[in-house]
């Protein structure tokens, strides 16, 4: 007797990230087109920012934190692929503003193997000496094997945190894209064990037909859509970092009260509002496009 296949739970459908930003760029005037060009320009672009974003507060105050990448190179990668992760994590540590901010990067490589490459104190305020050896590093990667995300986050656990400064932020921001049958179970095991050890998990996930939604959702910190975001192609997920800079949950808004004096919301409440102007919304089209 056959039984019918059990369907992949698939996230709700809602409105795109593209869709998103282009409203918020049509109440400022300008088109998806123009918008990469003016973000050049970082003083107009945010006198420009995005409604979402001005929303959130009129500054950023970021605390102390311990921030791990890591990178996926498996089969289903590309050069390409692998090229816009790295370009990716090097807007967010332009948008963290490193050198004042005490935000310290390092940065795990993971397919069937897993490896660091950078540590936590390797590029301590040296925002360009750290984006050059990213560069170097995933232009020499080449995709193989399958991507152990499970595998990566124990490594992560055991040896990324050595050193961490106590009291700083510990967040760790996985780029997914594809999964293994034979050891995608280990996954969520894998990162409750890391957060358990107090570290943030934010899930970063480009579109495959092999990705279990239901795997990352669980693998995040919670309420997963505020330390998740999907984008359809890595190119989605680079320009996403170029326009708004909010991935960490160690950064939050600062705003003026009628004093003058400055109160700053609660990292966690504004995490919440920070992911979600920068999460693809969960409108999942499984393309693998890396352009």
């Amino acid at each position: 007797m056959n039984t019918p296949r059990k369907e992949k739970a698939r996230p709700p459908q809602k409105e795109t990230w593209r869709r998103t930003v282009e409203r918020g760029l049509k109440q400022r005037g300008l088109s998806i087109e123009i918008a990469p060009r003016i973000s050049a320009d970082r003083t107009r672009w945010r006198s420009l920012a995005l409604p979402q974003v001005q929303q959130a507060g009129r500054g950023l105050t970021c605390q102390e934190g311990e921030i791990i990448f890591l990178i996926e190179y498996g089969y289903k990668d590309s050069t390409n692929s692998i090229d816009h992760e790295g370009d990716f994590i090097k807007e967010l540590v332009d948008g963290w503003r490193i050198k004042d901010s005490g935000i310290r990067f390092g940065v795990v490589i993971y397919h069937d193997t897993v490896s660091e490459v950078i540590h936590i104190d390797d590029y301590i305020d040296n925002p360009e000496g750290l984006k050059n050896r990213i560069t170097s590093l995933t232009r020499r990667l080449n995709p193989s094997g399958s991507a152990d995300l499970g595998k990566a986050l124990d490594f992560v656990r055991e040896n990324s945190f050595k050193n961490a400064r106590p009291g700083a932020v510990k967040v760790a921001i996985p780029i997914i894209h594809q999964m293994s049958d034979q050891t995608k179970g280990n996954i969520v095991p894998a990162a409750q064990k890391l957060k358990d050890q107090c570290v943030s998990i934010v899930g970063i996930a480009v579109g495959d037909d092999s990705l279990d939604y239901d795997i990352i959702h669980n693998t995040v910190s919670q309420p997963n859509k505020s330390f998740y975001s999907y984008h359809r192609s890595y190119y989605d997920m680079e320009n996403a970092a170029k326009w708004v800079h909010y991935y960490y949950p160690g950064c939050h808004s600062s705003s003026r009260q009628n004093d003058g004096t400055a109160t700053t919301s609660n990292p966690q409440t504004a995490s919440t509002t920070q992911a979600a102007t920068t999460r693809g919304h969960h409108h999942h089209h499984h393309h693998n496009n890396d352009d």
